[in-house]
């Protein structure tokens, strides 16, 4: 895993000096970066630079299960769609997602405003 590119950095602390750490390094990249995953709820309000969406089907027994409102709030935070990346998902397999529904609530709420009297209606 380590990769091609390396380079060199040389200490100049005296104490680098005094501990006999030596006068070059060379310091060897590798093909892995390190990540960090987030919640749903830990991404509102943030904008992100790039942001990978895992949306392969879950197992039995993982919750919460995702839902319309998650899904939309997880690809909204990246600031160019080119920096969205998904993983993990089946191209043949995306029944689970074509099964998301708005929630009733949201239905109710958009619905339940009359503009004419500017009221929200019952």
């Amino acid at each position: 895993l380590v990769g091609k590119a390396s380079s060199t950095y040389a200490p100049t602390s005296s104490w680098a000096a005094r501990v006999g750490v030596p006068k070059e390094l060379r310091i060897n990249k590798h093909q892995i970066d390190l990540a960090f995953a987030v919640t749903d709820y830990k991404v509102q309000g943030k904008t992100l630079d790039y942001f990978i969406v895992s949306l392969g089907k879950r197992g039995a027994g993982v919750y919460p299960k995702l839902k319309l409102v998650d899904l939309h709030l997880l690809v909204s935070r990246v600031r160019l769609g080119a920096r969205l990346f998904v993983i993990g998902l089946n191209p043949d397999d995306v029944d689970h997602l074509r099964q998301l529904r708005p929630s009733e609530v949201l239905g109710i709420w958009e619905h339940g405003y009359n503009q004419i009297t500017e009221m929200w209606e019952p």
